[in-house]
């Protein structure tokens, strides 16, 4: 009962990791308090762990690929990957970012020979100060109040808020938390395809889509549930590719230099 639980908990939190645990407790049927002892629980026993902003290198002008390697590169990765996904299937999958396509394509081979590349779409954005602002905040501490971030951004929570969920909708920014997959019973999968796929809303966690390629980052409560959906889109999908993750990392690329320097 209580593994299922935190199961849960940690399913709606990476779809969105701003979920309040009011919300969980309604959505699970439990309530306030026992939400939130089980919270701290999945904290104490190390399988939680911190909330971090993904942050899409267009927003502050870089373009962006993913390529996946059929060996682990070496750690620690170069301040232009902006997030890495390892897989139980053996291979990583690295979003390598630049400032031209071509400089990605380069960056992309000096870390080794990848498998595969998926050209997502790419639109550069030219922020005002304050959205900017915002976001550099949000990666900061991305649990911190949206009240606290109006106030340091001088502009109505409203508008933080709305500016907020558009950018995530269109996939630019996501809050997520760090879980220790090891250690939890959640899954969370990715999935290659040559055409959208509009069937993983109830378990996305991020979207890319390409014109060749689309690439998808999703959540399954238990193995029972991930071999559901991989069937599911084997089925329907004439060439897809639905992998497992046994670690992730959303980088704080935004907060260590990258937007200033790639190198």
């Amino acid at each position: 009962m209580s593994e299922t639980l935190r199961n849960e908990i940690l399913f709606y939190l990476l779809k969105d990791g701003k979920m309040p645990l009011r919300k969980i407790a309604k959505l699970t049927g439990k309530n306030h308090a026992t939400i939130a002892y089980h919270y701290n629980k999945l904290i104490e026993d190390g399988i939680l762990g911190d909330f971090y902003l993904y942050v899409n290198p267009n927003l502050f002008g870089f373009y962006h690929f993913f390529a996946a390697y059929n060996n682990d590169i070496p750690r620690p990765y170069p301040n232009f990957v902006a997030s890495s996904f390892t897989c139980v299937e053996g291979f990583t999958v690295l979003e390598v970012m630049g400032k031209s396509k071509e400089e990605v394509v380069d960056r992309i081979s000096s870390l080794g020979d990848p498998i595969m590349i998926f050209d997502v779409n790419n639109v550069i954005h030219n922020l005002s100060d304050s959205v900017s602002k915002m976001i550099k905040l949000l990666a900061e501490n991305p649990k911190v109040e949206f009240s606290q971030v109006s106030s340091k951004v001088g502009l109505p929570v409203r508008w933080v808020y709305k500016k907020y969920n558009h950018l995530e909708k269109i996939g630019m920014i996501k809050i997520i938390p760090k879980v220790n997959l090891s250690k939890a019973n959640v899954l969370l999968f990715s999935v290659f395809s040559k055409e959208p796929i509009e069937s993983l809303d109830n378990w996305l966690v991020l979207r890319m889509v390409g014109k060749k390629s689309s690439l998808y980052l999703g959540v399954a409560r238990n193995m029972g549930e991930a071999y559901i959906i991989a069937s599911s889109l084997r089925s329907i999908v004439k060439d897809v590719t639905f992998t497992l993750k046994i670690d992730y990392d959303v980088t704080r690329w935004l907060n260590n230099g990258a937007n200033q320097s790639t190198t």
